[in-house]
């Protein structure tokens, strides 16, 4: 997800939780504080979310056959991985 996306999102979260936070305790420091706590649960969240993805990427690169490639010379080295990248030349 890209940051734009995911901070709109977290923004309209926020917002509605601190709305209903708000009617359901009509106290504004109580919306503000259950709201701050709220945010850093979502943060805490989109922190692991991220550490596992990253790990199944690593488990996925880790994997695949060590590919080797000649450099001119003489000696090998790891070939990157970039498919992205591949169609730019």
């Amino acid at each position: 997800m890209k940051l734009p996306r995911f901070l709109i999102g977290f923004i309209a979260v926020l917002l509605l939780f601190g709305t209903v936070t708000y009617v359901f305790s009509q106290n504004l420091w109580t919306t503000f504080v259950q709201t701050l706590i709220c945010a850093f649960v979502i943060q805490i969240g989109y922190f692991l979310i991220v550490l596992a993805m990253v790990k199944v990427r690593q488990r996925q690169y880790s994997s695949q056959p060590n590919v080797e490639e000649e450099n001119g010379s003489g000696k090998s080295q790891p070939a990157l991985h970039a498919p992205r990248l591949k169609h730019t030349r």
